[in-house]
């Protein structure tokens, strides 16, 4: 995601900011360091699953794999001043069939020490049966850390954070695979009559929190831990963000509009129909007050009957209350 500019801005370190690795690296090292970082660029075979150009490579090849062949660079950076709160916004229309929703975020820029806006997207998983588990920053050892999102068989830990939309701050709610086909939970995603044939309703959730914050830990973050099913995620099998997603970031990342020093913590596009359109008719722009939710036609009879169904991590863990509550928040 824009990683490939992270070479240019390797130098340079935001105010506060710091790498992880002290010790200067040898002539001989970075050099083969960028080379395969380049190389993984130019073939797409490794996606960098890391927000913004980042400061620094802390392992030149990590080895977590979904499929063969399938590796994800390494890349950290660490903050001192935390990401704004998240921006209100409509989701905007289903695209079609197949498409998963991917929560915005917000990303750093190294280039001009900056945060700016990562348009939330309906966008095709790699295969079918896989589902993402959104990046999150975390306050840790007095700074800030992203940790990258990634593509599993289940959702993993992502901080606690509520993006909404089925991401709750633990698990997802906003739909299942089945027979190969993803189907849509109504009530937290926004579904027209001829998006899909493949719906249901289910309210048995509870948001975990109630607030905007982006980051976990810290004054004003999320107080969330990992559950033992989560800490179990997190050494599973999983791959990195794709193409289209690294696009998508760039494109955010060149858009100067989208960076906070210039809205104010208020991008004026916050989600994109698909991947890459900033300038669809479709593309919404952000609130500072929680938009109005349109009325939801009353659920079908099948509806009904498929509401308490379980899905592939469509249930937040046991140990929460369960309560009938919709999504409201974004």
């Amino acid at each position: 995601m824009s990683h490939h500019d992270e070479p240019h801005g390797a130098g340079r370190q935001a105010p506060g900011a710091r790498t992880s690795v002290d010790r200067p690296r040898a002539p001989r090292q970075i050099a083969r360091g960028a080379a395969l970082l380049a190389a993984a660029v130019a073939s797409q075979v490794m996606p960098l699953s890391v927000p913004a150009v980042m400061t620094t490579l802390l392992v030149p090849l990590g080895l977590t794999l979904l499929a063969p062949r399938v590796a994800q660079a390494q890349i950290t950076v660490s903050i001192r001043v935390g990401p704004p709160p998240l921006p209100f916004y409509v989701q905007p229309t289903l695209a079609g069939e197949g498409y998963l929703w991917l929560p915005g975020y917000w990303a750093w820029n190294a280039e001009d020490f900056d945060y700016f806006w990562v348009p939330g997207n309906w966008a095709l998983a790699p295969q079918p049966g896989l589902l993402w588990t959104p990046g999150w920053w975390g306050f840790e050892s007095n700074a800030y850390r992203w940790h990258a999102g990634y593509w599993a068989e289940r959702v993993g830990y992502y901080g606690g954070i509520d993006y909404g939309h089925g991401y709750s701050g633990y698990g997802y709610q906003g739909g299942r695979w089945e027979g190969g086909q993803f189907h849509y939970n109504t009530s937290v995603n926004n579904v027209s009559g001829s998006a899909t044939r493949y719906t249901y309703r289910s309210t048995s959730f509870s948001n975990h929190n109630s607030n905007r914050a982006s980051f976990n830990g810290g004054l004003g973050g999320v107080n969330a831990r990992p559950t033992p099913v989560e800490v179990q995620q997190q050494s599973g099998r999983r791959a990195g963000p794709t193409a289209n997603q690294l696009q998508h970031e760039h494109q955010a990342l060149r858009t100067t509009t989208q960076r906070q020093s210039n809205n104010r913590g208020a991008p004026p596009v916050a989600a994109t129909p698909r991947p890459n359109e900033f300038n669809s008719p479709g593309a919404v722009k952000s609130h500072t007050t929680p938009p109005h939710k349109p009325e939801r036609q009353a659920p079908t009879q099948q509806q009904r009957q498929q509401d308490s169904k379980p899905g592939q991590r469509g249930d937040e863990p046991q140990r929460h209350n369960r309560g009938q509550q919709d999504e409201d928040k974004r």
